[in-house]
């Protein structure tokens, strides 16, 4: 919470929304995408691997701008 400024989390992990929730940060419940994750999407990530197609262009902006302010 140091690095990032959170306005919105979206999330499925009851342990994540009560730790947001604890910092009064608003959580919301998003779908379920078939048999995609988040988890599948970091794995490819932390790998190297092409995760862009699985995220709509704007996520991965906000991505890119979040790895460049914390590295």
């Amino acid at each position: 919470l140091k690095k990032v400024k959170f306005d919105l989390v979206y999330t499925r992990n009851p342990w994540t929304e009560e730790c947001f929730s604890l910092f009064k940060i608003p959580v919301k419940r998003h779908p379920i995408f078939g048999n995609l994750s988040g988890s599948k999407i970091r794995k490819l990530m932390r790998r190297g691997k092409n995760w862009k197609k699985y995220v709509p262009k704007e996520v991965e902006k906000i991505i890119r701008r979040v790895k460049d302010k914390v590295i």
